[in-house]
């Protein structure tokens, strides 16, 4: 069974140090290390790395100073809540929404480890493993590829070979996993699980009934939010293109500039609000008499209602909406402080657009910080979270 997931595994412990030494070869790797390690210290860095020879030395040689540091530099803080639920303590699939790249589940695995818990295996799409080396470090963390844009004679088997490698992840190696709830990142802000991936994730179960094959997963929702968010021009750039041109045609570096800007930008303050875990809440879905396809929809509205609902909401957030609305009905969640740092971090972002409609720029902008807010007042505004 594990040869059929070798295209897509992370690296066995025996492939670790092969891997490595491809590395230091690589020039580019060692301009990393330099972003986050004094000039003088990489000799010593390079050579511990020569003593590694498993997953978990090289996450605890490197990964987590590597992270601990971006913590410092790029955010306000960093915190959680929930974190310590039963759920957590044995082997789940951790389905969240998407905001960045990489520190989405980089800052996951810090709080868990911090915790006392068990980290995570992540799912990535092979459209980011951009060259060799950005290869061997996502496969060195632990990243097992999720195939994007494939053929569809092909994607029944590709769906199952995927559902699958989690099953064997939970139940042969007792690892979590992290995976997002659509895919790619949403990039107006608004949180909605694709329907498309539960399809996936039911495939390979032992009971055709949809539901009995999820609960198997044991899926647990996690709310992440960032006060700021790095890659906010870009989206916005991208998502008016789309809406000029009808289509936005990727370049070769768009992805590799994502991550990198995500990685080192600033985000202020960020959140992750661990949900209520699903296999109770399954029992709110009427089955009877329903479709596959309309059981599935009401599994993407229950997710989509816990992120929703556990959503952090940041001044950031607030003060958008409010400018969407022309209102003020916010106003007590946000100060001048607040406001004025929000408002130099708008005119920021337009003065660095290359797009000459600014006002339009704005829109996206605002659009992406105030869906968090709109998605929540969908529920009652007795669930809502406050930062």
């Amino acid at each position: 069974m594990i040869n059929n997931f070798d295209d897509i595994r992370p690296f066995y412990d025996e492939e670790v140090q092969q891997a490595i030494q491809r590395l230091v070869k690589e020039s580019s790797f060692l301009k990393i290390l330099a972003h986050f390690f004094e000039q003088a210290d990489i000799p010593l860095v390079v050579e511990n790395l020569g003593k590694v020879n498993s997953l978990a030395q090289f996450r605890n040689e490197l990964i987590y100073a590597v992270v601990l540091k971006l913590r410092k530099d790029t955010t306000a803080q960093l915190s959680s809540h929930g974190i310590k639920q039963e759920a957590l303590q044995s082997p789940c699939l951790i389905i969240s929404n998407h905001r960045d790249i990489v520190m989405d589940s980089a800052f996951l695995n810090l709080l868990l480890h911090e915790a006392g818990i068990n980290t995570v295996q992540v799912a990535i799409g092979n459209n980011l493993l951009v060259n060799d080396m950005v290869t061997d470090l996502a496969k060195l963390n632990r990243n097992f590829t999720v195939r994007r844009n494939v053929p569809s004679r092909q994607l029944y088997e590709y769906s199952h070979q995927l559902s699958a490698y989690i099953r064997h992840v939970q139940n042969s190696l007792g690892e979590s996993v992290w995976i997002a709830q659509r895919e790619g990142r949403a990039k107006d802000g608004n949180d909605q699980t694709q329907p498309g991936l539960l399809k996936m994730l039911s495939i390979a179960g032992a009971d055709e009934d949809v539901i009995a094959s999820l609960k198997e997963l044991k899926m647990l929702p996690l709310s992440i939010s960032y006060e700021y968010d790095p890659c906010a021009l870009l989206k916005a750039e991208e998502l008016y293109k789309k809406k000029i041109d009808g289509k936005y045609e990727k370049k070769a570096d768009d992805d590799l500039q994502s991550m990198i800007l995500g990685i080192t930008g600033f985000k202020g303050r960020v959140h992750y609000q661990f949900c209520n875990p699903l296999n109770p809440l399954f029992e709110q879905i009427a089955v009877e008499g329903k479709s596959k396809n309309d059981i599935i929809k009401a599994i993407t509205a229950l997710i989509d209602r816990e992120i929703h609902e556990a959503y952090y909401c940041w001044p950031t957030n607030y003060i958008a909406f409010d400018k969407l609305e022309g209102e003020q009905k916010f106003v007590d969640k946000y100060d001048a402080e607040d406001l004025a740092n929000f408002e130099q971090h708008l005119s920021t972002l337009l003065i660095r657009s290359t797009i000459d409609d600014k006002a339009a720029i704005e829109q996206e902008v605002l659009h992406m910080y105030a869906f968090p807010v709109y998605n929540k007042l969908k529920y009652s505004a007795n669930n809502m979270k406050e930062a």
